[in-house]
């Protein structure tokens, strides 16, 4: 939950992946989704759920490291 600093009543796009945690926390209730037109299919698992929303973000390789999930680099080696 990164994204989300109460301290300043921020959230950070950058590492916002759109779960509605925010939302939730709010204490004011002065934060709210707006739906996505068209809707993204829903993901069939939350793994698949995590891997689209980092893939999006750019975050996927940190997500799967965090997971113990190897990394294909296409034949290149990785900084691991």
């Amino acid at each position: 939950m990164d994204a989300v600093s109460m301290d300043d009543a921020a959230v950070d796009p950058d590492k916002c992946i759109g779960c509605g945690l925010c939302v939730s926390a709010c204490p004011t209730e002065a934060i709210a989704l707006i739906p996505r037109y068209p809707a993204p299919d829903v993901p069939p698992n939350m793994f698949e759920w995590g891997r689209r929303a980092t893939e999006a973000k750019g975050t996927l390789n940190e997500y799967l490291k965090e997971l113990s999930v190897p990394i294909d680099t296409g034949g290149e080696q990785s900084d691991d």
